[in-house]
């Protein structure tokens, strides 16, 4: 089996000594990198992380004014010219816990603010939490609410003759039809043609008002 690779530093302790500090180590049994610190057992992913601290990946600031660098992370393609193939899944996933301890996933931005050169803070615009509820637009799920909204929710749009074919499959599904009779009346056929818009939902079988 082919040797690791270990790249590290002198790093100054508390008594002003100098101690050996591994920074850096291409695995070569399968060629995986571990990057930030000791890593006392086999790497267990193709780039791996010191565990020591909260560690980030990310594109570096620009100078003079410029606008960022974008960043894509895009799973493996199939090949060109292959017909009717997939291509491999994003798969984003937390940390693993154990008995009652959960991890989640946030999606964080940052918001426009007053005019200014100060830097801007970065709020969670989107959380998907460790009993799999989603939350968007604020900072937590609610337990048992697979959807939590913090602000307005807006359904499609469609004039009634471009409303999908309801089926079982989209059974429950709901929709804003624009152009129905002067008053929307529960549970009844949308009717197209006038100006009034009514929320329609698909109750398997047909659309309906409600």
């Amino acid at each position: 089996m082919a040797p690791d690779i270990i790249m590290g530093t002198g790093e100054t302790i508390s008594s002003g000594a100098q101690a050996y500090q591994e920074l850096f180590r291409l695995q070569g049994q399968n060629g995986a990198l571990g990057i930030g610190g000791s890593f006392n057992q086999s790497l267990a992913y193709g780039i791996t992380l010191s565990s020591h601290e909260t560690d980030s990946i990310g594109v570096d600031s620009v100078c003079c004014g410029l606008t960022g660098q974008n960043l894509t992370i895009e799973a493996g393609g199939t090949s060109t010219g292959s017909t009717n193939a997939s291509g491999g899944n994003l798969i984003l996933e937390s940390g693993f816990s154990t008995g009652n301890g959960g991890s989640g996933i946030n999606f964080n931005v940052f918001e426009p603010a007053s005019s200014g050169a100060s830097n801007n803070t970065a709020t969670t615009a989107m959380l998907i939490g460790s009993s799999g509820g989603v939350a968007i637009g604020t900072s937590s799920a609610v337990t048992g609410i697979s959807l939590t909204m913090g602000g307005l929710f807006q359904l499609k749009q469609y004039t009634v003759s471009n409303l999908p074919s309801c089926t079982s499959t989209i059974e429950g599904s709901q929709a804003i039809a624009t152009d129905t009779s002067a008053t929307c009346t529960y549970n009844s056929t949308p009717t197209g043609g006038s100006s009034t818009p009514c929320k329609v939902w698909c109750n398997g079988t047909a659309w309906v008002e409600g």
